[in-house]
């Protein structure tokens, strides 16, 4: 009964409610529709003309910023570039200065356009990731544009309008939203149900587990971490997922090798999408059937991965993500730093026939470890501390000086004296032989605001330039 239920709440979904959601009674929303349709047809087109669409809309938005919005405008005169008459929109781009976070803080009125040509600004916010609140404005067209590459990132990984999914979310600002009685009403006529995962618990999540097993969605979609908690605990359980039936998509946090490993091994070799983008921008990029790479959503992006130097990065080489919004009208932002790290596999420009994409993410700058001797550690060194430990739940390893570290655990015990020996060597041919270590066990160890775990934290500031990368 329960099956045949959920079979016509997807036909209900599919072909009655989303018509009715996104109808053209509904103009804001109707535009999600509109974009998504001709997202999915740039989707088919050749990659060279895309990338020429694309070329063209770069020279659009600089004339636009460099005529109408008083800090970019500030910016052209000062190096004497027309934003009328570019020759190469990409090496106009490169000249300009990249767009810190604090300069948005600072400058925010001068960063918004004089005349957006109708669009209203609608105000947004992020920050729970930094620590660094940062409010900005997108309009109607913008969200919409988000919401139909969204789409185009779970279509990648079998999704379709009335699918049933479910999200492992731990972003207690959407699960409010979602659980208000209106979201709650949205999420049903979707088909979608949301499990918050801000502060869930391994009983939470066997119940989820349960209720998934009786519901089986087609996608599932998660954090990363709640979806790599939720396959260590079915896997020490020995429990076996009849879900997703089609994909299973971590986003907003790190995927590490490790993590993917572990989650694949449960629920299916090929079945994890890994997706990347930030509230800011919206999907950055995100994986296909072929799981080669993250591909760029570059429709709506242009990304640049910067070295130390603010010079392009090589493929193979980590560099900071920083995003050029090609549709916002309100408040574009142009050569934003997100401070993430990432790493080409296909580098844009490279070929006319391969889509530039990263061959991995690796997580926010802030959380790599800088030691006293200058090295630079990436995060997800440390994701591999605790692989084949199933006694650990959960970890975080804190730099709190450039030679005292901490790592924390949430484990129903104390490390037996052996592996905390052993942990103690491997970090030190990491860290240096100077380096103290220090274990905490901890009940639990607390995400950020947002609902993210961090695997690593640095509390050491100054200047990264000039270290030697591992």
């Amino acid at each position: 009964m329960s099956k045949a239920i959920d079979k016509l709440h997807g036909v209900f979904s599919r072909h009655l409610a989303w018509p009715l959601l996104y109808g053209p009674w509904r103009p804001e929303k109707n535009l999600c529709l509109r974009y998504w349709g001709e997202k999915r047809a740039l989707l088919l087109r050749p990659l060279a003309e895309r990338l020429e669409i694309r070329r063209n809309n770069l020279s659009e938005l600089l004339a636009y910023a460099g005529t109408r919005i008083p800090y970019w405008r500030e910016r052209f005169t000062r190096l004497g570039i027309d934003p009328l008459h570019l020759g190469d929109p990409f090496a106009a781009l490169a000249a300009l200065p990249v767009l810190k976070r604090r300069t948005v803080q600072e400058r925010l009125t001068e960063l918004i356009a004089d005349d957006s040509g109708g669009c209203f600004p609608l105000p947004n916010s992020s920050g729970g990731s930094t620590g660094e609140p940062l409010n900005f404005f997108t309009d109607r067209h913008s969200r919409a544009r988000v919401t139909a590459a969204a789409w185009a990132a779970d279509s990648a990984a079998g999704w379709y309008p009335g699918a049933p999914s479910v999200w492992l979310w731990g972003s207690d600002r959407d699960a409010l939203r979602s659980a208000s009685f209106s979201g709650r009403l949205k999420l049903g006529l979707r088909n979608q149900t949301l499990f918050n995962t801000f502060d869930i618990s391994e009983p939470g999540l066997l119940e989820a587990h349960r209720w998934m097993q009786d519901h089986p969605p087609e996608l599932l979609v998660g954090y990363a971490s709640s979806v790599h908690l939720l396959a260590r605990l079915l896997a020490e359980q020995r429990l076996t997922p009849r879900y997703p039936a089609r994909g299973l998509v971590t986003s907003a946090e790190t995927l590490s090798p490790v993590m993917r490993r572990e989650i694949e091994e449960v629920f299916g070799e090929g079945k994890v999408f890994n997706r990347y983008g930030s509230r800011e921008t919206g999907p950055i990029g995100w994986e296909t059937a072929e799981h080669d790479g993250i591909y760029l959503n570059l429709d709506d992006l242009v990304v640049e991965l910067l070295d130390s130097r603010d010079r392009h990065a090589l493929a193979g080489t980590p560099g900071r993500a920083v995003v050029t919004t090609l549709h916002h009208r309100v408040m574009p932002l142009i050569r934003f730093d997100l401070e993430d790290l990432a790493e080409w596999s296909v580098l844009p420009g490279e070929s006319r026939d391969r889509a530039p994409r990263f061959s991995r993410v690796l997580g926010r700058f802030s959380d790599t470890i800088r030691t006293s001797g200058g090295k630079l550690i990436h995060g997800e060194f440390f994701t591999h501390l605790f692989y084949g430990q199933s006694t650990v739940r959960r970890f975080q390893f804190v730099q709190h000086e450039p030679d005292r570290y901490e790592l924390r655990y949430e484990a129903a015990g104390p490390l037996k004296p052996g592996l905390r020996d052993s942990l103690t060597d491997r970090l030190r041919k990491v860290l240096g032989e100077t380096a103290r270590i220090e274990f905490a066990h901890c009940a639990k160890i607390e995400p950020l605001v947002s609902g993210k775990h961090r695997f690593t934290a640095s509390k050491v500031t100054g200047d990264h330039r000039g270290g030697e990368e591992s």
